[in-house]
């Protein structure tokens, strides 16, 4: 029984058949080095969301803070 690029070799010629498999390892690296690239994308757009809202929350935090202690955050309006 013939081995299957055996086979194919034997079909398609020496040259196809390399440039077939080279075609297929550009193909697998290129979707390799694209999923790498979403999942630290996506790492990074959640760590910079997560640190976005932790800012926002210690804002809102003391500026409650303050108005229970009575200062206020506006300044008086000027007559």
């Amino acid at each position: 029984m013939p081995r299957p690029m055996g086979w194919l070799r034997a079909r398609m010629g020496v040259r196809a058949v390399s440039a077939l498999s080279a075609a297929i390892v550009v193909a697998l690296a290129l979707l390799v080095a694209g999923a790498a690239l979403v999942l630290l994308v996506q790492q990074s757009l959640r760590a910079s969301v997560k640190a976005e809202a932790e800012q926002q929350a210690g804002l809102i935090a003391t500026r409650l803070e303050q108005n229970w202690q009575g200062a206020a955050n506006e300044t008086p309006a000027r007559r």
